[in-house]
């Protein structure tokens, strides 16, 4: 393509040389972005915006927003949150989705989250300690006909935290800064 040579005779060349089967179009794209090819640094491996584009692109930001929509409600979001909300969404778009810890791990850096740890517990107020006791009461209520009696033992004082255990949560990061 330079000095009279064809993609065909480059591909003939390079394919002869490396023992593989280049495409002529290959060698056509690379000729028409020599010159941007020629200003990228030697350690870059790719243009900018060049690569693949992620498959879900709708329903990754779908998803995006849903976690921080659920950190601005002060809502945990965990790694298993988002793999097997995103396996959902994917089903329902007839999309097959691993939702890998690698691709959780690429996900929150693709769009600018970051695994972050509690670093106080939170205080309930009397009103959210009360409404939390009384849904726990009618959990268990729900559950009686579950229950083996037999095998059951009652405690008086016994201790029952309403705090969420986990102590970790994604948050969103934006230069360094954590927003939520």
């Amino acid at each position: 393509m330079e000095q009279g040579n064809s993609a065909y005779s480059a591909k003939k060349h390079f394919s002869a040389r490396d023992k593989y089967d280049f495409d002529e179009s290959m060698f056509r794209q690379w000729y028409k972005k020599k010159d941007a090819l020629k200003g990228e640094s030697a350690q870059r491996k790719r243009l900018s915006g060049a690569g693949r584009k992620p498959v879900l692109e709708d329903i990754e930001e779908l998803l995006a927003d849903e976690i921080i929509n659920l950190r601005l409600l002060k809502l945990k979001v965990t790694r298993t949150f988002i793999a097997d909300r995103a396996r959902q969404m994917a089903e329902e778009n007839n999309i097959a989705l691993m939702a890998t810890g690698n691709w959780v791990t690429k996900f929150l850096r693709r769009n600018g989250f970051s695994l972050r740890r509690t670093t106080n517990l939170t205080t309930l107020t009397d009103d959210q300690l009360i409404q939390r006791a009384v849904d726990y009461m009618k959990y268990l209520r729900s559950r009686i006909d579950f229950v083996n009696l037999t095998k059951t033992l009652l405690m008086d004082e016994t201790a029952v935290y309403f705090e969420d255990a986990r102590t970790q949560t994604v948050d969103l990061r934006v230069g360094g800064v954590m927003l939520l």
